[in-house]
């Protein structure tokens, strides 16, 4: 809810002063084909992950246009830029984060101190695997390999100080952005024949 953010933004504001850095991760996950999904839990979902990235830069832009600095970090995700059935509405959500912050940026080229940077992530150890929504009928497992959630908090951490425009976490989400350039339909059958869940995954946080 954009009220909700704009509130605490302010809050934020009178207790501490101008932020010099956003990040905008919140984010929940949903399995199944989009013939499964139900519409309704679709549209929360991009409420949540692509509108909530929104309405954050919102109120981060809001600061930052009056201080003349700050950094905004959008996390998206390695789907965010690959084909990967079965997670049609947050691939769309991660996609639009995505070109949300490239458009943003572009828009922002009369404010050079401030920046605009993209996360994303591959398989990280997180619960939320675990708290998914599930229209499969089968136990929910992460991608392999699956990467330790301190490795994303630096990589956010380090942004703060050392803005970039986009960052890959995990060596195997590196490889397999690399790979899609070159052979898009060899990675996107891979995915595409992966199970959704032999097992439940193991989580650590």
């Amino acid at each position: 809810n954009v009220d909700i953010v704009e509130r605490r933004a302010a809050a934020a504001v009178d207790a501490f002063g101008p932020y010099d850095a956003w990040v905008n991760a919140a984010g929940v996950y949903m399995v199944g084909t989009f013939e499964q999904t139900p519409a309704a839990s679709f549209a929360r979902l991009l409420e949540i992950d692509l509108l909530g990235v929104a309405n954050g830069s919102r109120a981060a832009l809001r600061v930052f246009r009056r201080t003349g600095r700050g950094v905004l970090v959008n996390v998206s995700s390695l789907t965010g830029g690959l084909a990967v059935p079965y997670v049609s509405a947050y691939a769309a959500a991660k996609w639009g984060v995505s070109g949300f912050s490239l458009s943003l940026r572009e828009e922002l080229r009369d404010a050079p101190g401030i920046h605009v940077c993209v996360v994303r992530p591959a398989s990280i150890d997180t619960p939320i695997f675990r708290r998914t929504a599930n229209y499969t009928g089968r136990p929910v497992q992460a991608l392999s390999p699956t990467y330790d959630v301190a490795l994303a908090a630096q990589t956010i951490a380090d942004l703060v100080t050392h803005p970039r425009r986009e960052v890959i976490v995990g060596r195997s989400g590196k490889v397999l952005s690399a790979l899609h350039r070159f052979a898009p339909r060899l990675v996107d059958r891979t995915f595409a024949r992966r199970e959704i869940g032999r097992a439940s995954c193991r989580e650590r946080v």
